[in-house]
């Protein structure tokens, strides 16, 4: 039934989603209809965007929007939810999610492969131009795309440029800031390798996406870069599954189908230095700029800290805090 949720429009492909009850709750619904998915595909496949069918030109793959309209759903998002896409590829998926975590949320992509990096950041900026322009009827893209895929995680190895020692990602979320507009733009996707993710120095996520198939040990990395109640989607030994964080070290795991996802990459060690490299997003430390992007919860608390002072009685400081 997911093969015929097609239109000749993006509102009708979303309809059509809705109507075959892929799509589920007004959230996701309004997400797909906002982002256009033609802003991510290849101007020779044009044609094919508005099908519910995967997209593959060279390196360039994205998934059905049935596949991202279930990752959607299972992944529960909310306004001010912190994510991470592994394998971010066009950014179609991670556009998606940010349409509903919002502008001022965390929203990470980690892809492999350079050259999709710099597409992947072209599509965002004509996204943000369309959105900036507040019209739904804008032709869509006729350049580029040599882009690699959500589910393949990249093509090609690694050059010294690309990829230097700990926090690249946050020198490429810096360069992306620049060319995207922060005020429609809230994907910030950056050139790494996720097998030389430093998860101890890592942040960590409401809400994961591996859009690749992963083995095991990924998994387990997964698991470590999610907050308390976060969830991971992604494809695990040939299952789509949702992996749920409990309290402390207790997770629960659901299978939602199976799939067929391309393997995830990761630079071979052939003996040049890329090899040693390592990449992390580094927690944030917190800021008056920085202050939208953090949980409701948090942003309370630093209010609270801030305007106490004030409104402590005196002796309280003299005889605790002297």
């Amino acid at each position: 039934m997911a093969w015929f949720s097609s239109g000749t429009t993006n509102d009708e492909l979303a309809m059509a989603l809705k109507g075959h009850d892929i799509i589920k709750s007004k959230e996701v619904l309004d997400a797909f209809r906002q982002v256009d998915r033609a802003f991510f595909v290849p101007r020779t496949m044009l044609s094919r965007a508005y099908k519910d069918y995967p997209i593959r030109e060279g390196t360039l793959h994205l998934s059905a929007p049935h596949i991202y309209a279930q990752v959607m759903e299972a992944l529960e998002l909310h306004p001010g939810a912190s994510f991470l896409n592994v394998g971010s590829g066009s950014g179609y998926l991670s556009c998606l999610v940010g349409a509903i975590t919002g502008k001022d949320s965390i929203n990470h992509g980690l892809e492999i492969d350079p050259g999709v990096v710099d597409s992947c950041r072209a599509s965002l900026t004509q996204y943000a131009n369309h959105q900036r322009r507040g019209s739904a009827r804008d032709a869509p893209p006729n350049n580029q795309v040599d882009d690699s895929d959500d589910e393949d995680g990249g093509t090609s190895e690694l050059s010294d440029e690309d990829m230097h020692e700990v926090e690249v990602p946050q020198q490429g979320i810096e360069r992306a800031n620049k060319q995207v507009d922060a005020s429609f733009s809230v994907c910030h996707v950056v050139c790494g390798d996720v097998f030389r993710m430093n998860v101890a120095k890592n942040m960590k996520y409401d809400r994961i996406y591996v859009g690749a198939r992963a083995p095991e040990r990924l998994q387990d990395m997964m698991k470590e870069l999610l907050n308390p109640f976060g969830i991971v989607v992604g494809p695990f030994e040939g299952k789509l599954k949702k992996i749920r964080r409990r309290d402390g070290d207790q997770f629960s795991e659901v299978v939602l189908g199976n799939v067929t996802f391309a393997p995830m990459r990761e630079v071979s060690n052939n003996g040049d230095p890329i090899e040693d490299a390592i990449c992390y997003f580094p927690p944030q430390v917190w800021s008056q700029q920085r202050h939208q992007t953090y949980p409701r919860r948090f942003k309370e608390a630093v209010h609270s800290l801030m305007t106490t002072d004030s409104r402590l009685p005196s002796t309280l400081w003299l005889r605790v805090f002297e």
